[in-house]
């Protein structure tokens, strides 16, 4: 099985890539920076770079994996990338701010799958 996972460290997808590694799956782990990652490349998880709110990032990762793959495809994606915005702060934040907490946590995870399809 072959994983992409996005990942920040001590998040939901640091701890999926680790126990999926260590179940003998091939995991792709992403990051905007890969040295925030670095835990898991120690591991022997590969570590790649990832900016979700570029789309040329996007698109070169996604070319990336399917070059590593030979073209095989990911099994699973596992999209959990997003800003959180916990109400009260989310209130206090100027319109555009909050326009951009919506659009990375919305549009991104279809331009991330629509690359992977």
């Amino acid at each position: 099985m072959r994983f992409l996972d996005r990942c920040s460290p001590g998040g939901i997808g640091n701890a999926l890539a680790r126990e999926f590694h260590a179940r003998g799956l091939r995991v792709f782990a992403t990051a905007r920076a890969v040295k925030t990652i670095g835990d898991l490349e120690e591991l022997g998880v590969e570590c790649l770079q990832l900016d979700i709110t570029v789309q040329k990032s996007v698109e070169a990762c996604a070319r990336l994996v399917e070059s590593l793959l030979d073209g095989k495809g990911l099994d699973y994606l596992i999209n959990n990338a997003g800003i959180c915005a916990w109400l009260l702060i989310f209130l206090s934040l100027s319109p555009s701010s909050k326009t951009k907490r919506r659009s990375i946590n919305a549009n991104t995870s279809i331009l991330c799958h629509y690359q992977a399809i």
